[in-house]
């Protein structure tokens, strides 16, 4: 679900339990984007330029930032791999 935050806009998450890494598909888009060969993906430019929200979720995890399971927004930086995590 996404939702604005802070003005930006922002992909709600929220699970119970710490996740297994790594996060899969979070929407139905990126979900469709993982299933793909490297071949077909460019037709996700915008996906292969500015990374996924499962990436995002992923790294956040893996660095730290989120350490408990709870909500979460992530915002994705607009043309780059760079991402926001709001504790919800």
């Amino acid at each position: 679900m996404l939702q604005i935050i802070e003005g930006k806009s922002v992909y709600i998450v929220e699970f119970n339990t710490m996740p297994a890494l790594p996060i899969k598909g979070v929407t139905p888009g990126e979900i469709a984007y993982e299933a793909l060969d490297s071949y077909n993906r460019a037709a996700f430019p915008r996906l292969e330029s500015q990374g996924t929200y499962a990436e995002a979720l992923t790294n956040a995890i893996k660095i730290g930032i989120i350490t408990k399971p709870g909500k979460y927004g992530i915002h994705i930086v607009p043309g780059t791999k760079d991402y926001e995590i709001f504790k919800l």
